[in-house]
């Protein structure tokens, strides 16, 4: 199971304004988002990731799922099994480094449906609904990767093997 670390809306220096609730900061344990994230994600291999942002209509009523973590150089977080949503979900993965971009700086295999992808660039990965993606296997991390998913539902995770 993955190592996840909330992050909820935090009013420090901002009072009681009235979209506060909406700017989220890292580093702010919110269980109730850990829960809603978490889903049934028991029925599947996850990766160890160092979440630190997310964002869900837990955090914030009515927010769609955003996912934010970092993968570090050397680490080995193991795979994402195969799955599916009952809605559209983007997923990223950003090389570390500004100065080369485009340079994942790690190697990912990606399964679509039967078809298996294999990327070494910063991308974004459009999944549609229905669609099972996985497993996704990360390895060789020769740079801190930044890695996100954004789910398009304003519900509860859901996950169907």
């Amino acid at each position: 199971m993955s190592s996840i670390k909330e992050s909820a809306p935090t009013s420090e220096s901002q009072g009681e304004k009235k979209y506060a609730k909406y700017i989220i900061q890292a580093s702010s344990p919110h269980l109730e988002a850990a829960a809603a994230r978490r889903g049934d994600l028991s029925k599947i291999d996850t990766p160890e990731l160092h979440h630190f942002l997310a964002l869900n209509n837990a955090v914030a009523p009515g927010a769609i799922m955003v996912n934010v973590s970092w993968v570090y150089a050397g680490e080995e977080p193991g795979e994402m099994g195969a799955h599916a949503h009952p809605y559209a979900e983007v997923i990223g993965f950003c090389g570390g480094d500004p100065k080369d971009a485009d340079n994942l700086g790690a190697e990912l295999e990606l399964w679509m449906e039967d078809e298996k992808y294999m990327i070494t660039k910063s991308c974004l990965i459009f999944v549609p609904s229905g669609v099972k993606h996985g497993p996704i296997i990360a390895r060789n991390f020769t740079k801190n990767i930044l890695h996100f998913d954004i789910q398009l539902t304003k519900g509860d995770f859901h996950i169907k093997v």
